[in-house]
């Protein structure tokens, strides 16, 4: 991730180690529920040697709270220096979702074609589908009722929802800052606590389950654009707070009344800790390129090893390695499907015309991830 501003380009690794470190979450916590049940209560996590040794696994749920905070940093991130042109900036980040999220359906109604007609048990999408159903699902627009591809990609229609309503967040957390994050968060508490009826798009209301995360990085990444050194001080000397926060709030994830101040803890001390990991030395660029589209394609192939290993569940370290490389294999070859779609073909610039190195030619070149 870059900070474009008056000073120039900034590189940001520690934002792109978030994002990956959020994306190996999740598909370690759906790896383990593919095999186990998932905790229920406070005891049930920690019930056993086993469970106390997976807890990465078992909590991998809660970097759904990382992604959105980190998704607002970026996007507030990619607006430093610049007047936002809201429309472009919509539809830059519509294709950067929709056209490797439909790249993906295809490949994988492809593989299950091929699996049914070869008569094997590999279904990754269920069905069969209502009109209704198709049409929702190629939009990604969620309405109640109807069945989605995969049941992990509610991720998309939240993200989309995000990214139509940040224009608004954006311009009211840059106004009034840390007041504009308080009120969004006590709404986002009032509405949890007491969910209001919206009709046909009731389930849509859902997306207001990540607002307070997603707010919460947006004005990091504000303040980040603005002052890179002051910022990541705070978040260093943040520390022991974030661990207090993240602890406390996956203590109170297991207690029904507490779910309206869930998220945002989850959310701030996430992101406090997850910096004091992704700060460190250390960057894995070309997987963070592939997080989405790895993200898009594991959840239909979680059990894809069994047509090497069998109906078999041991040794799960091995089965847990294949898995990981597999998707990961998927995710590079759909990512390059996707940037051919996607990128423009470079235009053809004359000799000595002046303009191959103009700061347009370099923005155009430059890896767009979904934030």
């Amino acid at each position: 991730m870059r900070i474009v501003g008056n000073k120039g380009s900034q590189f940001v690794p520690w934002l792109d180690n978030m994002r990956l470190m959020a994306m190996v979450g999740v598909l370690s916590f759906h790896f383990w529920i593919f095999f186990y049940p998932m905790a229920h209560s406070l005891h049930e996590l920690v019930s056993t040697p086993q469970r106390i040794l997976a807890l990465p696994f078992q909590l991998g749920w809660e970097a759904d709270d990382l992604f959105f905070a980190v998704s607002g940093m970026g996007l507030a991130l990619s607006l430093t220096g610049k007047k936002p042109d809201w429309l472009t900036f919509i539809v830059a980040r519509a294709k950067r979702i929709y056209i490797p999220y439909w790249v993906t359906v295809v490949a994988i109604f492809a593989f299950q074609g091929a699996s049914v007609a070869a008569g094997t048990w590999d279904r990754p999408f269920g069905g069969p589908f209502t009109p209704a159903d198709w049409i929702c699902n190629v939009i990604l627009v969620l309405k109640n009722g109807f069945s989605p591809f995969s049941t992990h990609y509610w991720f998309l229609y939240a993200l989309i929802e995000l990214y139509l309503v940040f224009p608004l967040l954006y311009m009211a957390i840059k106004r009034y800052r840390l007041r504009a994050v308080v009120a969004i968060v006590i709404f986002h508490s009032v509405w949890i606590h007491h969910p209001l009826g919206m009709g046909l798009f009731s389930q849509a209301s859902s997306v207001i389950f990540w607002l307070a995360s997603f707010a919460i990085g947006t004005y990091i990444g504000i303040n980040l654009g603005e002052d890179r050194t002051r910022t990541e001080a705070l978040l260093r000397r943040s520390l022991p707070l974030g661990m207090l926060l993240f602890v406390t709030g996956t203590v109170l994830t297991f207690y029904k009344p507490f779910d309206p101040i869930v998220h945002p803890m989850l959310g701030l001390g996430g992101v406090i800790v997850a910096f004091g990991i992704c700060s460190l030395p250390w960057h894995l660029p070309r997987l963070t390129q592939i997080s989405f589209e790895v993200y898009l394609v594991h959840m239909p192939f979680i059990g894809w090893y069994r047509h090497f290993f069998g109906f078999v569940e041991q040794p799960k370290v091995a089965i847990y390695v294949f898995y990981m490389v597999t998707v990961t294999i998927m995710g590079f070859a759909l990512h390059y499907i996707s940037g051919r779609l996607t990128t423009p073909k470079p235009l053809k610039i004359p000799e000595g015309s002046g303009s191959r190195n103009s700061p347009r030619s370099h923005e155009a070149s430059a890896y767009q991830n979904p934030t």
